[in-house]
């Protein structure tokens, strides 16, 4: 997992000038440590979120098996996702500009692909726990969707 949250913030560095304001991208060593430090920290913020609203939720509803399951779950297809994103991710950044766009294609596809997988897989654990979708809807929304929307919001305000 450690490699993972090390591809995850060279990955949010790597695409940061897409989301960022050209002011911020163009500045003067804008990709400095600093910046690899904060990427760093939001990855970790984001997991210690995820992990701790599991466990509150696990805890206040007694159900730390299914909390634990999928925590589980959460770092198995994290660990996934770092070994099937990891050479397209490290390829596209060593890749001249000229075949960027190919690596940047093939890694919205393989993303879009694990993404869907791990929804499936969700879905299959409520299903199987039989735990009503709508908790499943909330699960994603609390704890995959909004983090996510946060940070978002957070680098592209102006």
């Amino acid at each position: 997992s450690a490699i993972g949250v090390g591809l995850v913030t060279l990955f949010a560095i790597k695409y940061a000038p897409l989301w960022l304001s050209d002011q911020v991208s163009s500045a003067e060593g804008w990709l400095s440590t600093t910046a690899a430090l904060y990427a760093l920290l939001s990855v970790v913020a984001l997991n210690i979120y995820e992990w701790l609203v599991l466990w509150i939720v696990g805890k206040v509803t007694h159900y730390q098996d299914i909390t634990g399951a999928l925590l589980y779950m959460k770092r198995a297809g994290f660990s996934l996702a770092a070994i099937a994103l990891s050479p397209i991710l490290l390829l596209g950044i060593l890749s001249s500009n000229q075949v960027t766009d190919i690596w940047n294609i093939i890694l919205i596809v393989e993303c879009a692909i694990l993404v869907f997988l791990f929804i499936k897989e969700t879905l299959a654990f409520f299903i199987d726990k039989k735990i009503p979708i709508f908790h499943w809807i909330l699960y994603l929304c609390a704890v995959e969707a909004f983090p996510l929307s946060l940070i978002w919001a957070l680098t592209t305000r102006s």
